[in-house]
């Protein structure tokens, strides 16, 4: 089953802009996961919600340990180039 990681700096950012789109990739068949900083909220059409320390300020160094906890926690598929 193909799948899609959406990331922002806050759960709300999802919410007010993302929904449809999560929608429609679950209409699809896909496998939905978000990934947010900030309080953590219930995502519709969401297979599973993670809790990212992130910050508004991109070189923030919160920023670089949320993309590590990320990249630990990704599985490429088969047949993404190495």
């Amino acid at each position: 089953m193909p799948s899609v990681l959406y990331t922002a700096s806050t759960f709300s950012h999802i919410v007010s802009f993302h929904l449809p789109y999560l929608r429609r990739f679950r209409e699809l068949g896909w496998q939905v996961e978000v990934a947010c900083g900030g309080a953590m909220r219930d995502i519709p059409y969401a297979d599973a919600v993670r809790e990212l320390p992130l910050a508004k300020s991109i070189t923030a160094p919160a920023n670089f340990r949320a993309a590590r906890m990320l990249r630990a926690n990704i599985t490429l598929p088969v047949w993404w180039p190495t």
